[in-house]
């Protein structure tokens, strides 16, 4: 019987050594497809010390446990997650219009004054004024013009610019399809700061586009400036009457102010008429 058992333990010896042959040419060549099955190997001796300090199933399981780490926030999630008025800066300010109503439809008396300027398709209005009522100082000068009865438009909102602007050119469309004669300018008063200014010009280029070069004549911008405006500042430096009328101390001092006058200090109309 013993010499049996040599025998096995002489063919169990050289089934490894196959199975680890075959196992070298498997791995060496990526290409083959043959499976060989794992090779049943018997553990070595562990030392107490490496039994120590491998991890115990109750420290793995509080390992599996322990809360990750939080990830860091991005900046630019941490802004947004900010309200508005915490999270605007002054490069936003520059970008952005100070329209500030939330307002994504045109309201009713916006339509009513605009209604009342565009009202015949066949003829183009002389001069319309878009005002900004959004701070006191535009509100303020839309009540002393309304009082005087001009062509005035009040705007809340992005939108409501837009609106008016595209009515202006489809009425020009209009006329332009009607008529062999050319369309005399219509002149567009912008009455707010900088930004305000920014909104009509920009909404007015993107709708030239696709239009001929003869489309830049059909429309003039007039400024009255409320607040700090940049534009304003170097119209009235090379234009003294413009300078004398909306650059001067009374006029920055009127619209500098926190609060509206309690009487008008001098002809705000007439000034803005007279341009």
């Amino acid at each position: 019987m013993k010499p049996i058992r040599n025998k096995n333990a002489d063919d169990s010896l050289n089934e490894a050594d196959m199975l680890e042959g075959n196992e070298q040419d498997t791995f060496g060549d990526s290409t083959a497809t043959l499976v060989i099955p794992e090779k049943i190997k018997t553990p070595m001796k562990t030392s107490k010390g490496e039994l120590q300090s491998m991890a115990s199933p109750s420290k793995m399981d509080s390992a599996a446990h322990t809360p990750r780490q939080k990830r860091s926030t991005p900046l630019k999630e941490r802004q947004l997650s900010k309200p508005l008025s915490e999270r605007t800066n002054s490069s936003d300010s520059e970008r952005s219009p100070d329209l500030g109503h939330s307002t994504q439809i045109p309201r009713k008396v916006f339509y009513d004054q605009l209604n009342q300027i565009l009202v015949s398709d066949a003829a183009l209005p002389e001069n319309i004024i878009l005002v900004n009522t959004i701070d006191w100082q535009g509100q303020y000068v839309a009540d002393l013009l309304q009082d005087q009865k001009r062509p005035i438009v009040c705007t809340c909102s992005t939108v409501e610019v837009q609106t008016v602007l595209s009515a202006i050119l489809t009425r020009i469309q209009r006329y332009c399809n009607c008529n062999s004669s050319m369309p005399r300018p219509v002149k567009v008063v912008s009455v707010g700061g900088q930004s305000y200014l920014s909104a009509i010009l920009r909404f007015f280029v993107k709708q030239l586009a696709n239009k001929t070069s003869d489309w830049l004549s059909y429309m003039r911008f007039l400024i009255i400036p409320l607040g700090s405006h940049p534009v304003a500042k170097y119209l009235g430096s090379v234009d003294s009457r413009y300078g004398n009328m909306f650059q001067d101390s009374a006029w920055r001092e009127l619209f500098g102010k926190a609060e509206p006058p309690g009487t008008e200090p001098f002809d705000v109309v007439g000034r803005i008429t007279q341009y």
